[in-house]
């Protein structure tokens, strides 16, 4: 089967961007004013997103630019839509200041909430929760974007009958540190479709972070 990236999207330390254009400048801006930035930018209207961890608002940021205007009846099935991401710091950013929370023992106060986001899957499930995705969910943990294990995981994904299309990518975040490159993927040749092959998606995220 053939597959193609329908559309991608980037979220680095200077822009945000959808398809090689850019959407916004962050130039200067730290994670969390970018995050605040984010949601403000999108008119997201989801108020579970301030309490998230910064690699799940992160995640949704990224998700959601790729993901509000889809035709879902006509273009894709949520039962069959999958999610396989990576990153290479896992939760370590949340895992960090949850320790924080139960270092010393006179100020033993854990954070049940902080808690939660303590897994780097976690992104995945809070993009499947907003967008009511129901495919297979996959994260992989790498030392950087490893494409071409990117490429054989996805098709793999979609070697059964019941995926139809994936959000797939990478999604990253170590204290002021940041960024997300995530492709719509599936068997649609749109017009704008990029052949999805190691090589093809290299040159995106090159030119993205390079």
């Amino acid at each position: 089967m053939d597959l193609f990236i329908n559309s991608y999207c980037h979220i680095g330390q200077s822009t945000i961007s959808k398809d090689g254009l850019v959407l916004h400048n962050l130039d200067g801006i730290g994670i969390e004013e970018m995050l605040k930035n984010g949601y403000q930018l999108l008119d997201l209207n989801y108020p579970k997103y301030y309490k998230m961890d910064s690699l799940s608002k992160l995640g949704i940021l990224a998700a959601e630019i790729l993901l509000a205007e889809v035709n879902w009846e006509k273009q894709f099935t949520k039962d069959a839509f999958a999610i396989m991401l990576s990153n290479s710091d896992s939760s370590l950013d949340t895992d960090i200041k949850y320790q924080k929370t139960i270092a010393q023992k006179n100020a033993f106060f854990p954070s049940p909430a902080m808690f939660v986001y303590t897994l780097p899957n976690i992104v995945a499930g809070e993009i499947a929760i907003k967008h009511q995705l129901k495919g297979e969910n996959l994260f992989y943990i790498s030392q950087s974007f490893d494409t071409h294990q990117t490429q054989i995981l996805v098709e793999n994904i979609f070697s059964k009958p019941q995926t139809s299309a994936s959000l797939v990518g990478w999604v990253n975040v170590l204290n002021e540190n940041y960024d997300a490159f995530l492709m719509l993927v599936s068997p649609l040749l749109t017009e704008q479709a990029i052949k999805f092959e190691a090589q093809n998606i290299d040159t995106l995220y090159t030119h993205n972070y390079g």
